[in-house]
């Protein structure tokens, strides 16, 4: 198997009806190694592994195989982590090179946040992350919903692509921008009919399969004439990828994986064979049964005898067993490698009284935030490419309302959310200090990073922060109305240096100067 998938280019520089057949059969050369390698990825997660074909030399008949199936760990939890929060929208910035209006805007955006939401976009998040953290490339496709199937408010069909299927051509030269994606079917004839999408043209590829005295015979022909054009004038298929290498989650560490499951079933087959031990008998003879066959079960027994006289009968089980704790050792190094090089914290327990922040340097989980962080720029880029397409399909619907059709694609940022409650009181004082102090309500909610919808958040909450912020900067304190208009008196209980609750700062440090 390679390792990482290949990108597909083409020397083309424009995708026509004379040269599409051309570039699309040297694209699937290309294709079919990727479509190989997603293959085994697919089945090696769900725990089709080389284990199941191992063949044992000795003793064959015992030969238990023991899959702990780290691919399968490994990607749940990057699902989980990585992607386990939606991708929302916010805006960008309030003020930009060009004139914008900061309200509608947030309206517009809002909105946008509400279509994908009708679209059951986290879902779709969820099936597409999963074939990227599994083959390192995944496929989505953006098209403008059809007329009869529009009962809300959303105008776009956002559909995810297998990448078995599914491939994008990218021209070779320094740009490498898209040239043409593709995805197809083939029926249980194996006839074949591609959807090539270039940035002003759908053209459709039928192959046509013929076997004539067991010679294959293959008819390649544009299916719709000289094509059909986009609307809008975009190729639909966006490819995200899992990193440069194009690799899956666990790909790097398939060797490590396949050790540690041999070196599992070897432990199991050890203790099998310990149970069903040999018997050694040395010049002696063991009663027989009515048949004349030894009592001892076949293939279990082993007879020698000396020459000579005077020799004493011996018997024993020939077995040796293998030293638990150095295959426990073994086992937990894997495991522990397996972890170190996906970015996949441990599980072990600490001691020495370790507080939160020591735990995530220890156990992993810093390096699961940067490896995290790394890979949403890489997110990013796809996502804003989808977010381009929608806004020419609204660019092109007038259906769409105003707020939504009048967005630039630099008012709108992908957010991705991880650790939401984690160190949540940290997270609101630093909230609340930044907006006190005349940060942007959006930009603080976007920093403080505690809801997965901070577009949302900052339109339902931003009167009543507004009224606060302009009591205390009257020097008057917020009237609590449940208490008939007297003051909150239990405010200098709810505030500790000037923060709003406790959080990890206020704990003692390790020494006594620092609390001093």
């Amino acid at each position: 198997m390679q390792f990482g998938r290949k990108q597909i280019f083409t020397d083309e520089m424009q995708i026509t009806k004379d040269n599409v057949i051309k570039v699309l059969q040297d694209a699937l050369i290309v294709h079919e190694q990727n479509r190989t390698a997603i293959k085994f990825l697919l089945d090696y997660e769900r725990g089709i592994q080389p284990i199941d074909d191992r063949i044992k030399e000795i003793r064959p008949e015992i030969n238990i195989k023991v899959k702990d199936n780290m691919a399968a760990e490994i990607t749940e939890f990057k699902l989980g982590y990585e992607w386990g929060s939606p991708i929302r929208y916010v805006q960008r910035a309030n003020k930009g090179i060009r004139e914008n209006n900061k309200d509608a805007d947030n309206v517009g955006i809002a909105m946008l946040n509400e279509m994908m939401e009708e679209e059951n976009k986290p879902s779709a998040d969820q099936e597409l992350a999963r074939f990227i953290e599994i083959c390192g490339v995944g496929y989505r496709l953006i098209k403008a919903k059809p007329d009869q199937y529009r009962f809300g408010s959303s105008v776009v069909d956002i559909l995810t692509l297998n990448p078995m299927n599914t491939f994008v051509v990218y021209s070779n030269d320094v740009y490498r921008r898209p040239i043409m994606g593709v995805s197809y079917i083939t029926d249980q004839s194996g006839n074949s009919t591609y959807g090539c999408y270039t940035e002003d043209t759908y053209y459709e590829v039928e192959n046509i399969i013929k076997m004539n005295k067991e010679k294959k015979r293959e008819r390649w022909f544009v299916s719709n004439g000289n094509g059909r054009k986009n609307i809008p004038a975009a190729i639909p298929i966006v490819e995200y990828i899992n990193d440069y290498d194009r690799m899956g989650c666990f790909e790097r560490v398939i060797s490590e994986i396949d050790a540690l499951n041999i070196v599992t079933s070897d432990r199991v087959n050890d203790i099998v064979q310990c149970v069903q031990s040999l018997l050694w008998v040395h010049n002696a003879e063991l009663p027989k049964d009515e048949n004349g066959n030894s009592a001892v079960r076949n293939g279990a027994l082993i007879e020698t005898k000396s020459t000579g006289n005077g020799h004493d009968p011996k018997m024993a089980y020939l077995s040796k067993e293998m030293s638990q704790d150095g295959i426990q050792t073994l086992i937990q190094n894997f495991i522990d490698r397996i972890h170190e090089k996906t970015n996949v914290p441990g599980r072990q327990e600490q001691g020495g009284g370790s507080t939160g922040s020591a735990m995530n340097l220890s156990n992993g989980w810093q390096a699961a935030e940067l490896s995290a962080l790394k890979k949403s720029q890489l997110t990013k880029k796809s996502e804003k490419e989808c977010i381009r397409i929608m806004l020419e399909i609204f660019n092109n619907d007038v259906d769409v309302p105003e707020e939504v059709r009048n967005l630039k694609l630099a008012d709108i940022e992908p957010k991705f959310d991880r650790n939401r409650t984690y160190d949540l009181a940290t997270k609101v004082n630093s909230w609340a200090t930044l907006i006190q102090n005349g940060a942007d309500l959006l930009k603080a909610t976007e920093l403080a990073g505690f809801t997965t919808d901070a577009q949302q958040f900052v339109l339902d909450s931003e009167e009543m922060v507004n009224k606060l912020l302009e009591s205390k900067l009257k020097g008057s304190e917020p009237v609590d109305t449940a208490s008939e208009g007297k003051v909150n008196d239990s405010d200098e209980q709810t505030t500790m240096d000037g923060k709003n609750m406790p959080d990890m700062s206020d704990q003692p440090q390790a020494t006594p100067f620092a609390n001093a």
